[in-house]
């Protein structure tokens, strides 16, 4: 694996933990706008509970004021009716809120699922994208460790076989001397040999003319 590929899975890991950080966040605002739904649920129980305390405290006074006049009964009788009728609206507003809270509810957790699920998935890919680059990183390793052993066993041999060859370039230079030696001895030997006949020759000059001095 190259620099630049390394560089690359380096910045595809840091943008996946990012992601996952991003979704975490997520998660947490969901959860957190669920507590406040739920903090909000509790308030309309506590003011549907106070409505009922009321109407219960309504209808006590209603009982009180039976025995006072028919007129003020028929007319508490037409408030308790509509107190009924609004207590009716009331609790199908409250029943059709508690559906909305289930299926909000529901939605919530299959939100968590899904996000559970991914989280599971991206943490089980970074896991075998992570063994992959240690897995890389060590063929690297050894790849490197044998090149730099057959580099070292190579530079062995060429400084085994430079040697060698110094040893011979030695060798061929002592025969170098030896037959510049040789040749120089065979130069004097001819410079001798040449001395000789020169002298040889000189004699056989002066003889040649003491012959023609004597003729004439």
């Amino acid at each position: 694996m190259t620099n630049e590929e390394m560089q690359r899975t380096m910045e595809f890991i840091l943008a996946q933990q990012a992601q996952f950080s991003a979704n975490v966040q997520q998660l947490q605002e969901g959860q957190q706008r669920l507590q406040e739904g739920q903090q909000r649920l509790q308030e309309g129980q506590q003011q549907f509970q106070e409505g009922q305390q009321q109407l219960q405290e309504g209808h006590k006074r209603l009982q009180e004021a039976q025995g006072r006049t028919e007129q003020l009964v028929t007319h508490l009788t037409n408030v308790l009716r509509e107190v009924v009728d609004e207590q009716a609206r009331m609790d199908k507003r409250l029943e059709a809120a508690q559906a909305h809270t289930d299926a909000r509810f529901a939605e919530l957790a299959e939100s968590q699922t899904r996000t559970d699920t991914r989280i599971t998935k991206l943490v089980a890919d970074m896991t075998i994208s992570q063994a992959r680059t240690d897995k890389r990183l060590a063929e690297l390793a050894v790849e490197m460790a044998d090149s730099q052993a057959r580099t070292d066993a190579r530079l062995a041999e060429l400084a085994a076989e430079m040697a060698e060859s110094q040893a011979r370039t030695d060798a061929r230079f002592v025969e170098l001397a030896a037959s510049q030696a040789r040749t120089d001895e065979r130069f004097l030997e001819l410079a001798d040999s040449l001395a000789h006949t020169d002298h040889k020759l000189d004699a056989l000059i002066d003889i040649v003319r003491e012959g023609r001095n004597g003729k004439s």
